[in-house]
């Protein structure tokens, strides 16, 4: 169990407000998208305990990046001001698995640049990239991190691919979506 209260996963003015961690995949209630991520760490391994579901969303990622077409995963955010590392947490809806044998096929882009991808290992220095629930060529999702200044992006791309009764992609909405990152 994380604690927050030891400032560990904080990264900006004390005045933030802290997360809790919690430990259910999807949320009950579908949290309204957002343009600016929460200002705390998380640990690229694997493990997205240190995750809060509710807090962290950004946002829905739809077939072929289309709104209209089903949500096959959803995207978490936070910011390391101290360090001016983004994390990114990817994880697929149930009856949903992410197609980890094609690991080229999950990244983060910004401005048509890839950042990170499944490709990218994890040694504890952005970019960093590690899958959860790996199990034969499927993952229930990902987590990457990579170093990205503060400032406003209009183009973030984050895509994975996916198996939900055939290979199909899973993208934020027009592959191109709003990210402000202003933190004092």
């Amino acid at each position: 169990k994380v604690n927050f209260q030891d400032n560990r996963w904080n990264r900006c003015a004390p005045t933030a407000p802290q997360a809790t961690p919690t430990q259910t995949r999807t949320p009950t209630n579908t949290p309204t998208p957002k343009t600016q991520p929460p200002c705390l760490t998380a640990n690229v391994d694997g493990n997205y305990s240190e995750w809060n579901l509710a807090t962290d969303f950004f946002a829905n990622m739809y077939r072929a990046g289309n709104p209209t077409k089903k949500v096959e995963s959803k995207l978490y955010l936070r910011y390391d001001a101290s360090t001016s590392t983004l994390y990114a947490l990817v994880l697929a809806e149930p009856g949903v698995t992410i197609l980890a044998n094609l690991p080229s096929d999950s990244f983060i882009k910004i401005g048509g640049t890839k950042l990170v991808d499944g490709n990218s290992g994890d040694d504890g220095t952005p970019p960093d990239f590690a899958w959860i629930g790996f199990s034969g060529n499927t993952a229930l999702g990902w987590e990457a991190s990579v170093f990205l200044a503060q400032g406003s992006y209009n183009d973030l791309n984050v895509h994975t691919q996916v198996d939900d009764g055939g290979s199909q992609t899973s993208a934020v909405e027009d592959r191109a979506i709003d990210l402000l990152i202003n933190f004092p």
